[in-house]
């Protein structure tokens, strides 16, 4: 089986000078609509916005959430992300219509409710997200053409240790890490192999 080459990630990563794009401007301007309805739908919940949080035992995993909701009545607090494709807005299609008319969206319709598809991104930046912040669920977000709904994403520390922590350890130690200490892209490129890592358990 060929090795996956890390090179694209790493540079993505580290060397990217990406700086938006008309998609990334959208979903940034909507953010605030999106939190603004919540707030009117939830008068109950106050919303503290937070920098980057690195995971309390795995330091090199880091993340920014969009924020974190606080109930004033029980003080029970979660994560809360705001997403808005792009594609809902240019094609006028409504979030509700979205998970049967559009492959692979980031919602599905499952026994007559919308959840969270979970081979999509988002379900991996949520769950990631709660890991780092240690909160028990996501209130996802969603806003569409002239729609919006809300997802609540339970917490899966199982899938995070047994999925996503193995692939992210891999990643960083065997790409991220080495490119941070001899970087291969002054030396004209990247390396396209990861650098085995017999022992992980110093990554704890």
């Amino acid at each position: 089986m060929q090795k996956k080459d890390p090179s694209g990630a790493v540079r993505a990563v580290l060397y990217s000078h990406f700086k938006g794009n008309a998609a990334t401007e959208f979903g940034h301007t909507m953010e605030s609509v999106l939190e603004e309805q919540f707030i009117k739908d939830h008068p109950d919940i106050e919303i503290i916005h937070c920098g980057v949080r690195s995971h309390k035992q795995f330091k090199y995993i880091a993340g920014s959430p969009d924020g974190i909701g606080v109930n004033r009545v029980t003080d029970e607090r979660f994560l809360i992300e705001y997403k808005a494709p792009y594609g809902l807005h240019t094609s006028e299609t409504s979030i509700f219509d979205a998970p049967r008319l559009i492959p692979g969206f980031c919602l599905i319709e499952k026994d007559g409710q919308i959840t969270v598809r979970r081979r999509h991104n988002y379900y991996y930046q949520i769950q990631g997200l709660l890991e780092v912040l240690d909160l028990p669920y996501c209130m996802l977000v969603v806003g569409g053409f002239e729609s919006m709904c809300t997802v609540r994403v339970e917490r899966e520390h199982e899938f995070f240790l047994s999925v996503m922590l193995p692939k992210l350890r891999e990643f960083y130690f065997g790409a991220i890490l080495p490119e941070r200490a001899y970087p291969m892209k002054r030396r004209g490129g990247l390396r396209t192999e990861l650098v085995p890592v017999e022992i992980m358990t110093f990554a704890a």
